[in-house]
């Protein structure tokens, strides 16, 4: 089910599995990206979602505030509201300059992902994302 789309984002639910999905369409300011991310806690809290599933391959950089912000703000919300799963696709060609890594996520979430008990896999490939998610119950 479609909750919301614009210009940097689409953020659907889908209901067989409680997940959150949202795709990153492209850079997305500092104002606005904390915008969009608490627009999905928001949306996380109503359908009682505990999986996430974040297609990150055409954003490609997160603004260092904005870094910090998911890492001490966002993401302990995140859990603290149930979410027990993460499933990332990050860029196909982490060699584009400013592509975001594996690594620059991991260490966003590092602290929060070992003292919770998350699981946090980051994937290339969307389909094995899903794949991933769905045996997740």
């Amino acid at each position: 089910m479609d909750l919301y789309n614009d210009k940097y984002i689409q953020i659907k639910l889908n209901q067989d599995n409680a997940c959150m999905e949202y795709q990153w369409k492209r850079f997305v300011p500092d104002k606005a990206f904390r915008g969009l991310l608490d627009k999905i806690y928001d949306y996380t809290v109503e359908h009682k979602c505990d999986k996430m599933l974040v297609d990150m391959e055409k954003m490609r950089v997160i603004p260092v505030e904005s870094q910090k912000w998911v890492e001490s703000d966002w993401f302990p919300r995140m859990i603290g509201q149930g979410v027990k799963i993460f499933a990332m696709v990050m860029p196909k060609d982490k060699e584009t300059t400013g592509s975001i890594s594996k690594k620059e996520m991991d260490a966003m979430v590092q602290d929060q992902i070992k003292k919770s008990g998350v699981a946090s896999v980051t994937f290339n490939d969307l389909d094995k994302a899903k794949e991933w998610i769905a045996q997740r119950t």
